[in-house]
């Protein structure tokens, strides 16, 4: 009978201890803290909403001819940025990243905005991090607006809970945040360069037209997301302690 005292002596010891730990607890841990936001879908869709994406469009034209009208400089200009653009699609789909779905003619439109036959030539993803974000829609004239690929390049994700401070039922927990580039960031950027390196530069008097490429709007967000993306930083997230536990607040 001594020893059935002494085990329920101990059960009422260690029960109220273990009753709380955890979530239960009186002071919120850092392990606690991850758990919480481990399980909690609002953190999922906050990491979502920090990944680094880049979007270009799903197809361009090659026109059978610019304008006659118009000075042999811009008709230049329009020669070099449709090469380049092809030369662009080539190296995603030597890549992996976008693969051509079709090409077929059409209508596009000149710098006047006059309808011109061209030759449109559309893609689609080739990668499970490449996504049709819109699809194209065309008009009664022919002409078809391009749809958007979204190419993700960094995923979003916590490391360590670095501190907890607390005051009361009040806490906050500072935990790391940073991004992780993904193996198909370095292909977008190889076609970029490549691109770049091997388009002819136009004789274009001093004017920035000549670089409006599909691709050119690409350059600062991949130089963008190439520094920040080693980087960590620390995010603080509030929680509140509950007759139920700990709870995240948001």
């Amino acid at each position: 009978m001594r020893w059935v005292r002494a085990m329920s002596l101990l059960f009422a010891v260690t029960l109220p201890l273990f009753s709380c730990s955890g979530e239960k607890s009186d002071m919120l841990s850092r392990d606690t803290a991850a758990s919480l936001m481990e399980k909690d879908p609002y953190y999922e869709s906050y990491l979502r909403a920090r990944d680094v994406d880049v979007e270009i469009p799903d197809l361009f034209y090659e026109l059978d001819h610019d304008d006659p009208g118009l000075p042999q400089f811009y008709t230049q200009c329009y020669q070099a940025r449709t090469a380049s653009n092809k030369l662009f699609y080539e190296r995603l789909v030597a890549a992996g990243i976008v693969k051509a779905k079709a090409t077929q003619r059409g209508t596009g439109y000149d710098a006047n905005y006059h309808p011109v036959p061209a030759t449109i030539y559309e893609y689609g993803p080739a990668d499970p991090n490449v996504r049709t974000m819109r699809q194209p829609q065309p008009n009664q004239n022919g002409f078809v607006t391009p749809g958007m690929l979204s190419i993700k390049v960094a995923v979003a994700h916590f490391g360590k809970v670095t501190g907890v401070t607390q005051q009361g039922i009040d806490a906050s927990a500072d935990v790391e945040v940073s991004s992780a580039t993904q193996p198909l960031a370095g292909r977008l950027s190889s076609a970029i360069q490549e691109t770049l390196q091997k388009t002819a530069p136009v004789a274009a008097g001093g004017s920035a037209a000549c670089s409006t490429t599909v691709w050119a709007p690409l350059v600062p967000v991949m130089q963008r997301f190439q520094t920040s993306a080693s980087q960590s930083t620390t995010v603080t997230f509030r929680f509140k302690k509950y007759d139920d536990g700990w709870r995240p607040m948001h």
